[in-house]
């Protein structure tokens, strides 16, 4: 079984990636069990497809041909296949790398480019032509892509922006596979197309966020930070926090991404009322306030 998944990787406490791995392993126990495919979102946001192997190699096997020329015994793997393409936002493209030319392209692929499928397939009638689909700013690196795939036959993949007919822009991820000859001699190849727009979205109003809460705390002479209660540690602090004690962010957790670290600097008249009030609030699962010095860089205390 593979699963596809959109690119980069959320940083997160080990008790969500516990929680974030059992829910995984459970959808992987019932696609293997029932060998239908599921989509489950990861931390990020971003759609990931658990599909059972042998269906994701059917993709390839069912299409090469066209669809005129799919098996007929295998109907409900066929219909299987473009259902989790569909969910996935996941198209498949076949390419004749001798004629130059699409050989095919899912429904899915061409919903992708905006398109029908028969468009796509006049379009798409040269490598050079199916370059004419990649944002004028991603071209030149996506055309390399091509052209060193072609002269050097491996498997790839590439991030770039789709420009649709009707101006529309998508954030794609686009995975190429080889089929050499037995003299290595490059002759077809196929590969995934998958929709990663809806991630870029999140991923854009992600940072909008940060950079209001940064500029809320900044305004305001708050520091804020994030505390894996699992490991015991520090796993975020903010720009503002690490200046209230003329620290870089890297510097502050270094120095006091654990709890005796962060006590080591508390006046000493305060560091047992602080880690009391610590100890009552795991305890209760409650928030809590305290006021208390620390002590900066430069050894004066702060209230």
């Amino acid at each position: 079984m593979r699963c596809r998944a959109g690119h980069g990787e959320s940083r997160m406490p080990t008790k969500q990636k516990n929680q974030a791995r059992d829910e995984f392993e459970g959808v992987v126990g019932r696609v293997h069990a029932g060998k239908s495919p599921e989509i489950l979102e990861d931390e990020a946001g971003r759609r990931v497809a658990a599909v059972p192997l042998e269906d994701l190699e059917l993709i390839h096997d069912l299409k090469s041909g066209g669809l005129a020329q799919r098996r007929p015994s295998l109907p409900k793997s066929t219909s299987l296949v473009e259902e989790t393409e569909r969910l996935a936002q996941l198209g498949y493209w076949e390419w004749d790398e001798v004629a130059d030319e699409c050989l095919y392209c899912s429904p899915e692929l061409a919903r992708l480019h905006g398109v029908t499928v028969e468009r796509y397939i006049k379009m798409s009638n040269s490598t050079e032509a199916d370059g004419l689909w990649v944002h004028p700013d991603d071209r030149q690196r996506y055309e390399q892509a091509c052209r060193d795939f072609k002269s050097d036959p491996a498997r790839f993949s590439i991030e770039f922006r789709l420009l649709n007919p009707d101006g529309r822009i998508r954030y794609v991820k686009e995975t190429a596979h080889p089929v050499v000859d037995a003299d290595g001699n490059l002759t077809t190849s196929y590969g995934f197309v998958q929709d990663l727009s809806e991630w870029y979205e999140k991923d854009r109003e992600l940072q909008s966020s940060t950079s209001l809460l940064q500029q809320a705390a900044e305004l305001a002479g708050l520091g804020y930070w994030i505390w894996d209660e699992i490991e015991d540690r520090c796993v975020f602090c903010s720009g503002t926090l690490a200046a209230m004690f003329d620290l870089t962010v890297e510097e502050y957790l270094e120095s006091f991404a654990t709890m005796d670290g962060l006590v080591a600097c508390i006046h000493p008249d305060d560091q047992e009322r602080y880690l009391e009030v610590n100890r009552q609030a795991s305890i209760n699962k409650q928030p809590f306030e305290i006021d208390y010095r620390d002590q900066a860089a430069d050894g004066t205390y702060r209230y």
